[in-house]
């Protein structure tokens, strides 16, 4: 199974899923962005349970889900690494828009990417672990 989808596959299997886009980052292009898993659950009483099992992964990053601060009527969950929160919560707030990019230095963007990539087989292993 290909590191890129191997949470994707896991979460189809194990949660009712609405909606899910399976691949967290680019194989080809390893810097195109950082490592993030997007999915909407039919039922979102799971969330955060689920949540805290993420935030408790003690990986090269630290790890979280958040509700996509867009798309108010169904928005979709994102699995990544807690910068990404961050960033998306500054971004919102102050009604600007900059792609990850632009707004992480190239050195701190690099290393999301490379420990993201990293941690995707361990963060696997973790939730498999807890859910079965």
């Amino acid at each position: 199974m290909d590191n890129t989808n191997i949470l994707a596959e896991y979460l189809k299997k194990h949660f009712i899923i609405e909606q899910l886009k399976y691949n967290m980052y680019n194989a080809d292009d390893i810097y195109y962005r950082i490592p993030t898993l997007s999915f909407r659950l039919v039922d979102e009483s799971y969330i955060d349970e689920l949540k805290g099992h993420i935030e408790l992964f003690q990986g090269k990053l630290k790890w979280t889900i958040f509700k996509s601060f867009y798309g108010k009527r169904r928005p979709n969950y994102l699995l990544c690494p807690l910068e990404i929160y961050h960033m998306n919560k500054e971004l919102y707030e102050n009604g600007d828009i900059q792609s990850q990019k632009e707004y992480f230095s190239e050195e701190e963007y690099r290393k999301l990417c490379q420990y993201g990539i990293l941690d995707i087989p361990e963060l696997y292993n973790y939730v498999k672990n807890i859910y079965g």
